[in-house]
């Protein structure tokens, strides 16, 4: 629950200020379209990140140029929640992890912080993108396939979850070996 309270508080500004790096990450990932716009908005009672793709002059996937007019769009979402997953798994798992002093759940959390980044950054690009891919995909190899989609396909699965663990895991043995030489 002492997790929850400062996601709900902090929640928003968290994903808001992940807007930019997402941003250039998806142009990174799918460079066949340029990336417009990323946005949290509303559906409903669902806060989620909201994509807005065009096609870059020159789109060839798969092997072929596709003849996409540069005024086409293409939309795609995710629950703005997704960011956030991680970060309070990894912080739960690190706070709870059993044998531990203070100094060293500290020093988890501290050591922690790059390890979320890094779980945040292969898990909602890394998603978004694949949809942007498939749409593409779907225009001349609908059946190919494609490792962005088989990632989305495995961090829907569970593997955000798995993320979490590993960037909480890798945490804490860190912060055990740096106060063990100390």
């Amino acid at each position: 629950m002492a997790i929850l309270i400062p996601a709900w508080f902090f929640g928003d500004a968290i994903v808001s200020e992940s807007l930019p790096l997402l941003r250039e990450e998806l142009q990174l990932l799918v460079p066949e379209l340029e990336v417009l716009d990323v946005a949290v908005t509303q559906a409903g009672a669902d806060s989620v990140i909201s994509v807005e793709a065009a096609p870059t002059a020159v789109v060839v996937v798969a092997g072929q140029l596709l003849p996409i007019a540069r005024q086409s769009r293409y939309r795609v979402s995710t629950l703005a929640g997704h960011v956030l997953q991680p970060i309070i798994l990894a912080v739960a798992i690190v706070a709870a992890w059993p044998g531990r002093r203070l100094r060293q759940i500290v020093l988890g959390f501290v050591v922690l912080v790059p390890f979320v980044f890094v779980a945040m950054s292969l898990d909602v690009p890394v998603v978004l993108a694949a949809e942007l891919h498939s749409m593409l995909l779907d225009l001349v190899a609908p059946d190919s396939f494609s490792i962005l989609i088989a990632w989305k396909d495995a961090l829907e699965g569970g593997g955000r979850f798995v993320l979490a663990m590993a960037a909480a895991a890798a945490a804490v043995s860190i912060a055990a070996r740096i106060l063990d030489r100390s």
